[in-house]
């Protein structure tokens, strides 16, 4: 029986079925090694199913493992739609819980506040090991939905909104030195209108506001607010691009 590394030479390239798979050629390279050792368990599944069929010659022709190829990724893609919604509604529920408890803590006890704070971390290290165990494809195809033209919007004090998703920030056009002068205010909208519900600002000199976790479902807004002469100013009020990815 042919090794399997003439069996993969017969393919197409490499190159190409690393990226059927979701994986890199350096990835495919270290496990057709593992392959080839036996230790199934570091191979991914993907990528274990494709040697096998070669293996077993039921794959015999390019045309055939392109088929094959074609039609692994596209369940891949399906599969990782369905847990890239599981993990960020995970995200969101954390976020959540967490702004929560921030809110609650001044009716709290010290214990009871920490108790609560060890199980939000405990959480995020759950979380953490899920999108560990999601592996490259999952990754790589999530990364290709966060990028957005950056451009600023808005008269007076400018603003720009980056990231993805549910996952926002706003860009803040202002001097370093006057930073914790500025703040977001967010707003979600109730009844057709425009809710204030948080206000967000830096301790830190950096002109990007994280939004933190936004909800599903949900329309929001948010205005800049600035010191001047001692008075609260706000600006206009600018619409969120959240995109239910």
């Amino acid at each position: 029986m042919d090794n399997i590394e003439d069996l993969i030479k017969r393919g197409p390239p490499v190159n190409y079925v690393a990226g059927k798979l979701g994986i890199s050629r350096q990835t495919f390279y270290r496990q057709m090694k593992q392959y080839q050792q036996e230790a199934y368990d570091k191979v991914n599944p993907s990528m274990k199913a494709y040697l096998d069929q070669l293996r077993e010659g039921k794959i015999s022709s390019i045309e055939e493992a392109k088929k094959y190829l074609e039609n692994t990724q596209q369940m891949n893609l399906a599969e990782q739609e369905n847990k890239g919604e599981e993990l960020d509604e995970m995200r969101h529920r954390i976020s959540r819980d967490k702004m929560i408890l921030m809110q609650a803590r001044e009716h709290m006890s010290e214990a009871d506040y920490r108790k609560e704070l060890e199980n939000l971390r405990k959480r995020e290290e759950e979380l953490s090991d899920m999108r560990r165990n999601a592996g490259e494809n999952f990754f790589r195809r999530r990364r290709s939905y966060s990028m957005r033209p950056a451009s600023w919007i808005g008269e007076g004090v400018r603003s720009c909104v980056i990231g993805s998703g549910f996952d926002l920030a706003i860009v803040v056009d202002c001097p370093f030195r006057d930073v914790s002068n500025y703040g977001i205010e967010l707003l979600m909208k109730i009844d057709e209108e425009f809710y204030p519900v948080t206000r967000i600002s830096n301790n830190v000199s950096s002109k990007i506001f994280g939004l933190g976790n936004l909800q599903r479902g949900v329309e929001y807004a948010y205005r800049i607010y600035y010191l001047k002469e001692d008075a609260l100013e706000f600006t206009d009020t600018r619409e969120l691009p959240v995109d239910d990815f």
